[in-house]
């Protein structure tokens, strides 16, 4: 069962301090070409991932024509022994705040793959994440570094065999196909003797997407996998060599799309949560309003183009991460938000008509006697003014409900209840 090729890319958090001075767009691998390292700026440019994407993809994927978002440079390095063969820059829409970007690294795994994504994403403080940390800093960009809180990078692969994949499991997981196999073991980079699902787990497999007889998909929560289902020989040209190009063009996009959806939504919750409700007003909610139109309009998309699997893997991908089930949350706050507001403008609104009439009839009353049976001067005026406000100065006394809406509409934020 050998492994004919393996690659990969590595998606994780970066800071940009400064535009890289890299070149603008994403990485332009050639879709004709029979080996991947093949870099043509004539092919999986822009405009040819465009003739696969809808227009309004364009803007958080690559940024606007006058203002860049997306930087590559083709690179022949390594990282824990695999081959890098290019590395992109891609900035976040302004309307993902203090998260600046993200990177990616192209690469080719020797070795057996699963154990290689293994490693690869290990971020953390542990001595193969910080070695794994270490060498991706040094391929980026000038003026961008490693983010600091990520734990773990989200893997993208595509692993093709000779003669078709075989098992791989113990014999328990026969129910298994081998493709189901090799496709959990990739798509979650876990080796069989780290870690083994359950087998009684019916969801594991919810993420698949059915390519063609050739190739199949499993997008899981921080992997993606794609494996090729039919031989592919090395002194023979397959399909295989174009479907490797797609998930490291357009299907990488699709992923990165989803990622940068994950973390506008999840920011935009962890705001609304950290937010006391003594200090929302109408002012606030429109702001919240706001940023969630800029979100759905810059990222939240669910169908991203008329043609191909794009949107069933972005699809899966939200349903691997609960986005779906995350928006419809954040809007069900929101539209708590605003009830809340509008109780709370309509009572006080009521209250402020409440009082005119009932302090305003002492007023009206003192002021009508005076000009009956009163002369108009200051002293009349003054003497009307005195009884008006003596009575009124009654009625809060004496009526409840009067000094209660008095206090209503008078009231500070700090004496809502938490």
């Amino acid at each position: 069962m050998p492994i004919h090729r393996s690659t990969a890319c590595l998606i994780f958090d970066i800071d940009i301090e400064s535009e890289p001075s890299w070149k603008e767009g994403p990485l332009p691998l050639n879709l004709a070409s029979s080996s991947i390292q093949s870099l043509s700026v004539e092919q999986a440019d822009i405009d040819a991932r465009m003739g696969y994407f809808q227009p309004r993809v364009r803007t958080a994927l690559y940024g606007r024509p006058d203002k860049p978002s997306r930087w590559y440079e083709a690179r022949r390095e390594t990282v824990n022994g695999h081959a890098i063969f290019g590395v992109e820059i891609i900035q976040s829409p302004s309307i993902l705040r203090g998260h600046s970007g993200v990177g990616v690294v192209h690469l080719e795994l020797t070795g057996a793959p699963v154990n290689a994504l293994h490693e690869l994403r290990d971020l953390s403080a542990s001595p193969q994440g910080k070695q794994t940390r270490k060498q991706l800093g040094q391929v980026l960009a000038p003026g961008t570094t490693m983010g600091a809180s990520q734990n773990r990078a989200t893997t993208v692969a595509h692993v093709t065999f000779a003669d078709g994949p075989d098992r791989v499991l113990p014999p328990a997981y026969d129910d298994w196909d081998p493709s189901q196999q090799w496709l959990w073991l990739l798509a979650s980079a876990t080796p069989p003797d780290s870690f083994l699902p359950d087998l009684h787990e019916k969801a594991l497999f919810d993420g698949t997407v059915y390519f063609s007889q050739d190739w199949r998909a499993l997008v899981l929560r921080d992997g993606v996998a794609f494996l090729g289902l039919t031989p592919d020989p090395e002194d023979t040209r397959t399909f295989h060599h174009a479907a490797e190009t797609y998930v490291h063009t357009i299907y990488l996009d699709v992923v990165v799309l989803g990622q940068l959806q994950k973390y506008a939504l999840n920011q935009f919750a962890d705001d609304i949560a950290s937010t006391d409700l003594k200090s929302v007003t109408p002012d606030r909610l429109a702001r919240f309003e706001e940023r969630l139109f800029g979100i759905r309009n810059e990222l939240w998309l669910r169908h991203v183009t008329i043609r191909g699997k794009g949107n069933e893997l972005l699809e899966r991908y939200q349903d691997q991460n609960h986005l779906s089930q995350l928006h419809e949350s954040i809007v069900s706050d929101l539209a708590d938000f605003a009830r809340f507001v509008d109780a709370v403008t309509n009572r006080r609104i009521t209250t402020a008509v409440g009082l005119i009439t009932v302090l305003g009839l002492p007023l009206g009353l003192a002021y009508a006697g005076g000009q009956v049976w009163g002369r108009a001067s200051p002293v009349t005026l003054a003497i009307c003014t005195a009884i008006a406000t003596t009575v009124a100065i009654i009625f809060i006394t004496l009526i409840p409900a009067v000094r209660g809406m008095l206090h209503s509409l008078f009231r500070h934020d700090d004496d809502i209840p938490d």
